[in-house]
């Protein structure tokens, strides 16, 4: 992500950010981008891991109220209908979408930390050590 400043003055977010010369632009350094990048995908996989198990819970009582009022104790026969099929599985649908992703975005962000930790560091390659 490459930040535009109007004014060639100094940076006023201290030593995070490095003029790139030439071409008036600020320039995130590539391990402070790797570790807020990694923090947005952990919230997000969080958040979604969260609302999944809400609508999880929501969804079982949702099947247990469509079970009772539809099914009634009579569930073999019932398997062969479409009606109840879609009844056991729609309330559960949108906790199995935020689940993957979910998944997905962990996955998302264990590579990127895994990328980070074997990234050399360029700061310190700059300086020689």
């Amino acid at each position: 992500m490459v930040l535009r400043r109007e004014c060639g003055g100094t940076s006023t977010n201290g030593p995070a950010l490095l003029q790139d010369k030439g071409l008036g632009e600020t320039v995130i350094p590539e391990r402070k981008k790797l570790k807020r990048d990694a923090r947005e995908l952990l919230i997000k996989a969080r958040l979604y891991r969260f609302f999944a198990m809400t609508f999880a819970v929501f969804g079982v009582i949702i099947f247990l109220f469509l079970y009772f009022k539809h099914i009634d104790g009579r569930l073999l026969e019932s398997l062969t209908d479409i009606k109840t099929v879609i009844i056991i599985l729609v309330p559960f649908l949108p906790a199995a979408v935020l689940a993957a992703m979910a998944s997905r975005t962990e996955s998302k962000f264990y590579n990127l930390v895994h990328k980070s930790e074997t990234a050399p560091d360029t700061e310190a390659a700059k300086k020689g050590g």
